[in-house]
Order: structure tokens, then C-alpha cells, then sequence
């Protein structure tokens, strides 16, 4: 996770994507749910979500309400 997290926190998301899909060959409806719940639900509660969004280019969004909540408290 963490060279995922320093590559996106330095603008370079989609090598972040590349490394990620290269990590995880084998597994690709694994890997997808995976993203999705770090990119679209994670990264949205992050103080620097605005920041990292236009640092790499990408769309800010709210977050889905389908979220599988990995990491929350209670």
C-alpha cells in the first residue's frame, strides 16, 4: 500500500494504477473491488482529497454509498 499511497499523494496516479494492476495480476474482479473501495471510497475522507484528486488529474467525486468500509471504526 504504501508505494500506491506515495505515488498518488505525488501526482503520479496512474503508475499507482499500473503498479497496482502489476502487484495484483492474477485476481482482476479481486483487484477491482479492491481499487474502487481505496480510490472512490477511501481517498474521498482524506483532508487532502481535493488536493489529490488535482494532483493527478482526476475527477473528484462524492462518496458511493455502496462503500464496503474497510478501515472504519464501528
Amino acid at each position: 500500500m504504501g508505494q500506491k499511497l506515495t505515488l498518488i499523494y505525488s501526482g503520479q496516479g496512474a503508475l499507482a494504477r499500473s503498479f497496482f494492476e502489476w502487484a495484483w495480476p492474477n485476481d482482476a474482479k479481486s483487484r477491482e473491488i479492491f481499487w474502487r473501495e481505496f480510490a472512490d471510497c477511501q481517498l474521498v475522507r482524506s483532508n487532502y482529497y481535493r488536493d489529490i484528486m488535482r494532483f493527478n488529474r482526476w475527477p473528484a467525486k462524492e462518496r458511493p454509498q455502496d462503500c464496503i468500509g474497510w478501515g472504519e471504526e464501528g
